[in-house]
């Protein structure tokens, strides 16, 4: 189905029903609640009733994420049951990405998918993915454009938080003239581009400082271009932070110069949190798949339940068979 093709089936998806629930992946990242914020505006706009649901805290987006705020999961449930519901899963292709509320869409009368990550599974539902695009914002910012729906300052917000995080500030191999060529038009459209890279990404709070002071004293540069650090639950303790405070960090260890590849893990109490980032060649979205993780292929995550010194053996040994598969590939 070519995009316009969608854009007609997504806005007559939006105009048959009433009620919706909106959901993105859990552990919410600016993309997934920009794109959940942009659907909701767009959804009111149109006379419908949105809720969100994100298995997560959506804090850090409080500059965004306040204007509608997420339901828990036992309303969410309640919602669902009580109206005729349709779903619409963003920035996610899998029931799994959410969460404590993976059976939420068997609850809903109706499903829609939009996501622009690689897919490992096939679903008869409606699902839309263009793997190539930079991000689900920028996706849902087109569709809007196609179908007729006007763009409002408040989307215009949510969709440029999404694309400025997933691109990281413009930065990302994923960012296309096409993407550029949007966000003016969001800015155009009311999208304060300062205060979301400024907030984004040149603010933290002290407790984060902290933590990232501690990544860097404990992180190792290996000879064959992986940087590694890890931050256990001991650490975060002695900065008196907690693990959601320092996503951040992966994207701050990247700078390092000598590096092609940096892994970045968070110890918590039932599991490891892997994030893993590449700057030219190397596919870590690869990796994180064969742990059940997944994203882009410059920048992805995962989780590991094994502990810290063994899930660190395993992904460093599965960076370095990627590795030597990308620069074959480099070379033929």
């Amino acid at each position: 189905m070519t995009r316009e093709e969608f854009a007609q089936v997504f806005k007559e998806f939006l105009c048959k029903h009433d009620h919706f629930l909106i959901a993105g992946h859990e552990k919410p990242d600016g993309d997934a609640i920009g794109a959940a914020m942009a659907v909701a505006l767009a959804i009111q706009g149109l006379g419908g009733k949105a809720n969100l649901y994100f298995d997560g805290s959506t804090e850090e987006y409080a500059y965004v994420a306040d204007w509608l705020p997420a339901l828990s999961l036992e309303e969410a449930r309640t919602f669902l049951q009580e109206k005729q519901t349709a779903f619409i899963l963003l920035d996610a292709a899998d029931d799994e990405r959410l969460g404590a509320g993976k059976e939420l869409p068997s609850l809903a009368c109706d499903f829609l998918c939009i996501d622009h990550h690689v897919r490992v599974k096939e679903y008869e539902r409606l699902t839309y993915v263009e793997s190539q695009t930079s991000a689900t914002c920028e996706i849902l910012y087109y569709l809007f454009v196609l179908a007729q729906i006007p763009v409002t300052r408040e989307m215009a917000q949510a969709l440029h938080m999404g694309i400025c995080f997933d691109t990281g500030g413009f930065r990302h191999s994923s960012t296309k003239g096409d993407t550029f060529r949007m966000a003016a038009a969001l800015v155009e459209s009311g999208a304060d581009n300062t205060f979301l890279l400024n907030t984004m990404y040149h603010t933290a709070s002290f407790k984060e400082m902290k933590v990232l002071g501690t990544a860097y004293r404990k992180a190792k540069l290996y000879p064959d271009g992986i940087l590694f650090s890890a931050m256990t639950i001991a650490d975060f303790a002695k900065t008196g932070a907690n693990p959601d405070e320092a996503s951040g960090v992966v994207s701050r260890l990247q700078e390092c110069a000598e590096a092609e590849v940096t892994i970045y893990m968070r110890e918590l109490p039932d599991k490891i949190q892997c994030s893993l980032r590449s700057k030219h060649w190397v596919d870590v979205a690869a990796v994180c798949r064969q742990f059940g993780g997944g994203g882009h292929v410059r920048a992805a995550g995962c989780s590991i339940k094994e502990p810290m010194l063994l899930a660190k053996r395993q992904i460093l040994e599965a960076v370095r068979h990627q590795m030597e598969l990308d620069r074959k590939s480099t070379e033929a």
